[in-house]
């Protein structure tokens, strides 16, 4: 994008071309076009990305209030919008209050371990606002080994897992869990179950729809609260609305349930949060 507000929408918002970033771009060309913008005296930067775009911008802007519309991978840190609809309503009623957040990123040589936890990489100038998310928060089996086992017990007296085809979301409660079952899912994948067995790991959209899924198992990402739409983009919304809702089964700890106030749904369809 080579515009702020604007670019080729001149005749519908002023804007100001600054830069042109090449089509294969990298974190250098991203701070380029940020001491670009700061150049402009802008009061806030918007950004389309995730996690690795806001550690970029913030170690330039690091005076000037930055904020994500959520479009990356992985979303930890509290500097997005819940979803991208919430942008026009934010501007409207932003009154210009900030305040300094940590960034975050997953920690790719705990990940290579099997461990989702997120690392403090930087901080930032953000926007005082309901409509921004709060951090990701970890849960690790240290902390909840025995609800794991629980819940794992739980589905084996309630034999959950018998003749079902089973779309399993990512994350580490949905790890943990199964390794109370005696199975290696994918941690940040989405996987298929058959009675119990592993038929296809980190499966892609193409994959999912070759299956007739009769479930969805997922767990929330703790703190922020998403089940769809955020880390599991492969379960598009065909599948969801030939879901009855009894046959999405939610997982959770309590420990991450009361860092997790709302359950938020970010589909691209009817998007809406979730009491």
């Amino acid at each position: 994008f080579s515009w702020i507000l604007g670019g080729d929408y001149l005749h519908i918002v002023k804007g100001i071309p600054v830069y042109e970033l090449p089509n294969r771009s990298r974190a250098e060309h991203t701070k380029i076009a940020v001491n670009k913008l700061l150049e402009q005296k802008v009061k806030l930067i918007l950004f389309v990305g995730g996690d690795g775009t806001a550690k970029d911008i913030a170690e330039i802007a690091s005076d000037t209030p930055i904020l994500g519309i959520p479009g990356g991978v992985k979303i930890f840190s509290p500097c997005f919008l819940h979803k991208p609809e919430d942008l026009g309503d934010f501007l409207e009623r932003w009154n210009g209050e900030v305040n300094e957040v940590d960034i975050l990123d997953l920690d790719e040589n705990e990940y290579l371990r099997g461990n989702t936890i997120s690392t403090l990489v930087g901080s930032a100038i953000i926007p005082v606002s309901t409509f921004i998310q709060v951090g990701k928060n970890s849960f690790t089996a240290e902390n909840d080994s025995q609800t794991y086992q629980l819940i794992a017990e739980r589905i084996r007296e309630e034999e959950w897992l018998e003749s079902k085809i089973i779309l399993i979301g990512p994350g580490s409660t949905m790890k943990q869990i199964f390794s109370y079952l005696n199975s290696q899912i994918s941690l940040l994948g989405v996987d298929v179950i058959q009675n119990g067995d592993i038929v296809k790991l980190d499966c892609t959209e193409e994959e999912i729809n070759k299956f007739k899924i009769d479930q969805i198992w997922i767990t929330p990402i703790g703190g922020q609260g998403h089940i769809f739409g955020r880390g599991n983009k492969q379960i598009n919304m065909h599948l969801l609305e030939q879901m009855e809702k009894s046959d999405i089964k939610i997982f959770s700890t309590p420990a991450k349930l009361r860092e997790t106030p709302q359950l938020y749904l970010d589909t691209g369809r009817d998007r809406k949060s979730v009491v």
